[in-house]
């Protein structure tokens, strides 16, 4: 896990920084983001571009754009925070995170983070599937042992309802119907 939570903001040159591979294979090497860069003219950047020192290079994980648009204008420094993350795992976890809220997305870049999400999601619901299926061979076991009540029935029930719906969870991370991201 992560913590964004109480890290400093440092102020970095924008030559110190490079952008993570990923974020340019996902959403491409120049974007143009006039809203953005009108903004950043007027005050300044606001958030923080999120940074991995991990492999002993400033990579950004988040603010690939603003860091674009700090270069073109010339800035002599932009805010950064510094992230404390001990795997390549953990950067891309934060790296798609911090880029949920993107606009204008193109229908591959949310097929690329679906992919992502749904990789992440599976293991977790075929696991619960799995818990699932234990708990219920114990209360049909115990069913068996006359030892059924309503409450028992209720349980089993609960179990079934609980299943992880993955594509779900993924349309929903990504601001989609469900139907619309099935479909993809």
């Amino acid at each position: 896990m992560y913590c964004l939570d109480n890290q400093q903001i440092l102020h970095l040159s924008p030559d110190e920084l490079i952008i993570h591979q990923k974020l340019i294979e996902i959403y491409g090497e120049n974007e143009n983001r006039p809203k953005l860069e009108k903004s950043i003219k007027r005050e300044g950047i606001i958030t923080p571009l999120e940074v991995s020192t991990r492999t002993g290079t400033n990579v950004v994980l988040s603010g690939k754009c603003r860091l674009q648009i700090a270069r073109k204008l010339g800035l002599q420094e932009v805010p950064v925070r510094i992230g404390n993350y001990a795997s390549v795992e953990q950067e891309l976890n934060v790296l798609f995170d911090l880029n949920l809220h993107r606009e204008g997305k193109t229908h591959f870049q949310k097929f690329v983070e679906g992919n992502y999400w749904e990789s992440k999601l599976k293991p977790q619901a075929k696991e619960q599937q799995r818990e699932n299926g234990l708990r219920q061979s114990a209360l049909l076991n115990q069913k068996l042992s006359n030892l059924t009540d309503s409450v028992n029935d209720s349980i089993l029930q609960q179990d079934v309802d609980s299943k992880i719906d993955v594509r779900s969870a993924v349309a929903e991370k990504l601001r989609l119907s469900t139907g619309s991201y099935h479909k993809r």
